[in-house]
């Protein structure tokens, strides 16, 4: 059973600093680090997550990194993982990074239409509908998905995480996206 991220630790230059904070539960290990806007390649703060199972082991679910973002980001904020150029490739452990923009801002890329996942009653019956019209084909598998648990679900989460309004000090809320910010589409 699932169960919610506390706050383990948070280092800073003073007590108003909190740009390190370490979380946890039963089964994952996060570190939150707010790295400043970095003028011209980066105008907005950006959160990192890092995260590492306790055993070291492997994550096989990204709805597990979906919620662990849920949870300390919050349900409003969009992150991504990045797989980089290969000569800036880290990868000495089984830890992964979630790299976050400020409530409201999207990277600009993904899908706009609205929510849709199979969980989702509306969803499943377009789903259902387009199995039943491939059926006939001698190739057809139909669409696999992996079991939710009970804690993959983003239901009575807040819109703002654990750990709070972490861009505020650094970010302009007149500025929503990247092509307000003169970073044009990535």
């Amino acid at each position: 059973m699932w169960q919610p991220m506390v706050l383990a630790a948070e280092k800073g230059a003073s007590s108003a600093d909190k740009s390190v904070r370490c979380w946890g539960n039963a089964w994952y290990q996060v570190v939150l680090r707010v790295r400043p806007p970095v003028p011209p390649a980066v105008e907005v703060p950006i959160a990192q997550l890092s995260i590492k199972r306790w055993d070291r082991e492997q994550v096989f679910e990204w709805r597990d990194l979906q919620r662990i973002k849920d949870d300390i980001l919050g349900t409003g904020i969009e992150a991504m993982q990045l797989f980089p150029a290969s000569d800036r490739i880290v990868d000495t452990a089984n830890q992964y990074h979630l790299w976050a923009l400020p409530i409201g801002m999207t990277f600009g890329v993904g899908y706009f239409d609205g929510r849709l996942t199979d969980a989702d009653p509306e969803t499943q019956d377009m789903l259902d509908k387009m199995d039943e019209s491939l059926r006939n084909r001698p190739d057809y598998v139909g669409a696999k998905q992996a079991p939710r648990e009970e804690h993959h679900t983003d239901e009575g989460l807040p819109n703002v995480g654990l750990a709070g309004e972490w861009w505020k000090p650094f970010f302009d809320p007149t500025k929503s996206t990247l092509d307000d910010l003169g970073m044009g589409s990535v």
